[in-house]
């Protein structure tokens, strides 16, 4: 039922997803699952989507997408869900909750890391984006990055420990400093 009733639409199409429609009707379907569960109320409603970002470009967009629907549907329903909440639901925060974060916080995002059990790493800071810092985003419409199964054997090799340590600390100075091509290969 839930499926005739959701609508989708993109006005003013900046950046463009092939993949929008299909996420909106997948997290519109996995919340109203369960509310039914809970036998919570819930009922079919209309969720445009504006805009959205690229996907798996490396900007959280998958995750915001899914937090923006959940916040939208909940509000509509009449409860009051908390975003760590939503988020397990919506099965997002899996490896980095940074966007799951981001979503409340904004700026700059801090993740403890993510331990055996717990369902979403813990934040350890915000911070207010520091002025001075520019920024600037280029899209280069190369291949996506690196998700779904491949994201997940990735990290599931490091986890084995199948990823020299020299690879992995590369690859975390070169998200703070800078990016070198040297390993980042070595983890697809």
């Amino acid at each position: 039922f839930f499926k005739q009733k959701t609508a989708y639409e993109i006005k003013e199409c900046d950046w463009s997803s092939d993949v929008c429609s299909s996420d909106l009707q997948k997290h519109s379907q996995t919340l109203a699952e369960h509310f039914s569960s809970l036998h919570l109320a819930h009922f079919p409603c209309t969720v445009m989507v504006e805009k959205s970002a690229p996907h798996h470009v490396g900007l959280g967009t998958g995750t915001q997408l899914a937090l923006a629907i959940g916040r939208a549907l909940t509000i509509c329903w009449g409860w009051d869900m908390p975003t760590l909440e939503l988020a397990v639901v919506l099965g997002r925060g899996k490896r980095s909750a940074v966007g799951v974060h981001g979503f409340d916080h904004g700026g700059l995002i801090v993740e403890a890391g993510k331990k055996e059990g717990e369902a979403i790493s813990p934040m350890i800071g915000s911070y207010p984006w520091p002025t001075e810092w520019k920024v600037e985003l280029s899209n280069l419409e190369s291949a996506p990055g690196v998700h779904g199964k491949q994201e997940v054997d990735a990290f599931e090799k490091i986890l084995a420990g199948l990823v020299p340590s020299h690879v992995l600390e590369d690859n975390a100075r070169n998200v703070l400093m800078g990016r070198s091509e040297e390993h980042t290969s070595e983890l697809q």
